[in-house]
This record gives structure tokens, sequence and C-alpha cells, in this order.
């Protein structure tokens, strides 16, 4: 790890590689996933599916959750393998029932899918109650939905509301517009069409384009001065991210 890291040596992966390679081969777990990154990566190795696979196979075996994760992510893809939503469903239940949150998440997504496992909301709502209680954003946003839709759950708007929120502090785009959108309706949270248009813009400068035309109606109901107010938090955001900090989590 410290040629990986430039640790008190200088930082040089392709020994970071070597020295991964020879603990990998006595059967160090955290070697064999580290080692199986930087062939995903192609990071100081030539990139190979076929190995990266191999490495993260061997970790997985020896109980490395992310590796367990990683493995249901090839199969899912067909990266390097043939696809398998079975086999990949399989690896990420591995995963899932170590606490992994990402691979709880993808469960849910499996169940609500149908893909190699039968289809089942119920059991999509439990994964993904299980992923956002630990903190996972687009768990968060499912459950949001679910409870908005009756899926797996009894309809109820406030929660909804409440695990839209969550997702929204975490970044997650669709959430922030959806935030916006349920401020600009008073669904479930009272009308507040300075809060609706700060929620779309931060959506939009996360990507999510569509939220520019809702601004537009939502500006009919905002003073130029509260756009103006608004506009100047937001930059601040958008400073904030430059630097990679998100002052949404706070």
């Amino acid at each position: 790890m410290k040629y990986a890291n430039g640790q008190g040596v200088v930082q040089n992966d392709e020994e970071a590689v070597r020295w991964f390679r020879k603990s990998a081969e006595q059967n160090f777990a955290n070697a064999q996933y580290n080692l199986a990154l930087r062939y995903l990566s192609g990071q100081g190795v030539g990139p190979s599916d076929s190995e990266a696979f191999k490495w993260f196979r061997k970790a997985a075996d020896q109980g490395i959750a992310q590796a367990q994760h990683n493995i249901g992510v090839i199969y899912r893809k067909g990266q390097g393998v043939a696809r398998d939503y079975g086999e990949a469903f399989k690896w990420f239940r591995k995963a899932a029932d170590q606490g992994l949150a990402q691979a709880q998440h993808n469960i849910g997504m499996f169940y609500m899918r149908g893909w190699g496992v039968a289809r089942n909301e119920g059991e999509a709502f439990k994964w993904f109650q299980k992923a956002a209680d630990q903190g996972n954003g687009l768990a968060q946003l499912r459950l949001g939905a679910m409870y908005a839709k009756g899926r797996g759950v009894g309809i109820d708007a406030k929660k909804s509301a409440r695990w839209i929120r969550k997702a929204a502090k975490q970044g997650i785009g669709l959430a922030q517009f959806l935030l916006g959108a349920y401020y600009a309706e008073g669904q479930s949270v009272e009308r507040d069409y300075i809060r609706s248009y700060m929620w779309l813009e931060i959506a939009n400068l996360r990507g999510l384009k569509s939220a520019t035309g809702h601004q537009g109606v939502i500006a009919e109901n905002v003073t130029e001065a509260n756009i103006t107010k608004f506009h100047k938090r937001i930059d601040q955001f958008r400073d904030e991210l430059e630097k990679g900090i998100d002052l949404l989590q706070k």
C-alpha cells in the first residue's frame, strides 16, 4: 500500500502492483482485492477483465464483501463473462448479508425488476430500507418513490417526502428535482416556492437539465429579491462542490 499511496516512498503504480501480487499469491484477501482493482482500472498494469474477475473471485471466496459485490456487478454487466443475473443476485446477496449498503440496494433492484429472482416488491422494499438506513442515497430515493406509489408498502406521502429529502441532501439529482416539485405542489410538505426554486436549481447544478424548465414556472411565484438571494447561496454550493466538499451533506 505504501507504493500505491506514496507513503514514505515515491508513488509508483507498477511497484504497487508487484507487491499486491506477491501478497495476493500468498492468499492475502485484501491484496487480492486490490490487485483486482488494478486490473479493472489498468492502473500500473495492463487492463484485463479476466484477471480482475479472477482476483475478485479469490477475495470474494475469502469473504471480502466489496469483492463479492464487484463479482455481482461483473455478472450483471457481462463484463468479461457471460451476463448472468442469477449469478449476479447470488453474489450481491452474499455482500448484502454482510451489511454492504451498495449490495443491499442492488438486491432491492433485482427484486423490483425480477432480475435473476421472482419479482417481489415487498422484498425490494425490505432491502432498500436496509440500505437507506445506512445512508445509501439511491435506496433513500427508491423508498421515497415506493411510499409515493404504494409499491411494496402502503402509500404514505409524508414518509415519501422524508426519504426524498434525505436523498436530495446526499446529492441525488433526481431526488433534488422531486423535492423541488414537492415544495412547488405542496405535496407532503408546506408549499414553498423559494425552496422549490432552490432545489430545482441545485438539481440543475448536478446536471439534471430538465429542472430548468420547471424553474421558469416557479419563478413566476418568487420575487426577484428572493431569486437573487438564493442564487448567492447556490453559488456557495457551486464553489464548495468544485473543492470536492458537498455542503448538502451537512
